[in-house]
């Protein structure tokens, strides 16, 4: 049996001109053993974006890690969101913005949420967008390197078309 169809994989996402990496997956990727995740690939950080209640039952050991970590935020980033839900762009941005500059530090990621695919992958199309993509660049790269990743539903194809304007906006870019 492959590991996609037990835990849903991992997969790594190539960014253009940053000296880190991104990398993508499910909770049923990470939750059993998150330390043994990030050393088998040499990952830095864990950005998680699923909520409490969602890890809390069948994970409580990778919670109990998340919060020993998020405190200090060298290991864990976390930033609950909604399943087939998004944040606004001003609450969000911060959060891409923090992990761009961890990219550009070298630092190794894996965000992940439910599945790896709809809040995960919106977060990885932002990341492609701040690294100079298209939105329309991105949303094919992404799914190209992780299948169905990407915005799943509107509110989360809204964030980055509205990311990917207000960049196109600004002079000189």
């Amino acid at each position: 049996m492959h590991a996609r169809s037990v835990d849903g994989g991992v997969d790594r996402i190539p960014l253009p001109d940053t000296p880190g990496e991104l990398w993508l997956c499910g909770k049923h990727a990470i939750g059993p053993d998150p330390d043994r995740l990030l050393t088998a690939l040499g990952l830095s950080t864990v950005v998680c974006l699923t909520r409490r209640h969602e890890l809390a039952d069948r994970y409580p050991a990778y919670v109990a890690w998340l919060d020993a970590h998020v405190p200090d935020g060298r290991r864990a980033v976390w930033f609950p969101t909604h399943d087939l839900g998004s944040h606004s762009l001003s609450d969000t941005r911060p959060v891409l913005d923090g992990l761009v500059g961890r990219l550009q530090r070298g630092e190794r990621l894996v965000i992940h949420c439910a599945a790896g695919i709809g809040r995960a992958g919106t977060l990885a199309v932002g990341l492609a967008i701040l690294q100079g993509m298209g939105l329309v660049e991105a949303l094919a790269h992404v799914r190209a390197h992780r299948p169905m990743a990407g915005p799943e539903v509107g509110a989360q194809l809204a964030l980055v078309t509205e990311l990917a304007a207000g960049l196109a906006a600004q002079p000189g870019r």
